[in-house]
């Protein structure tokens, strides 16, 4: 998973499946902060917050762009976050641009 875009209420990151089988993805999301070294995880600013229990299906050799709403967890503070899926993560730096996504295993 690799960071599109960045805005300041929300991200596009590009899913790619290059596992050799089917791979399938839910809309749940958390994000994390790097902090002295540790990723933390942010809590969201509101209550009530839910996502759909739905499977996206992405077959071998086939890619998706997603975004996802950030204002879910308030103001960002300039820093090094992650947003995280499943196996899947992808890091970004606020405050200073964004930094290349990590794929999962």
């Amino acid at each position: 998973m690799t960071v599109e875009d960045i805005g300041t209420s929300e991200i596009t990151v590009r899913i790619a499946n290059n596992s050799g089988e089917e791979f399938s993805y839910e809309e749940y999301f958390s994000l994390q902060k790097q902090i002295d070294g540790q990723w933390y995880t942010i809590p969201v600013r509101e209550d009530n917050v839910g996502f759909q229990d739905i499977a996206h299906i992405l077959p071998d050799g086939e890619s998706v762009s997603e975004t996802y709403n950030l204002d879910l967890y308030g103001t960002l503070e300039p820093g090094i976050y992650r947003l995280v899926m499943k196996m899947l993560s992808a890091e970004f730096l606020v405050g200073h641009g964004r930094v290349a996504g990590t794929e999962g295993e």
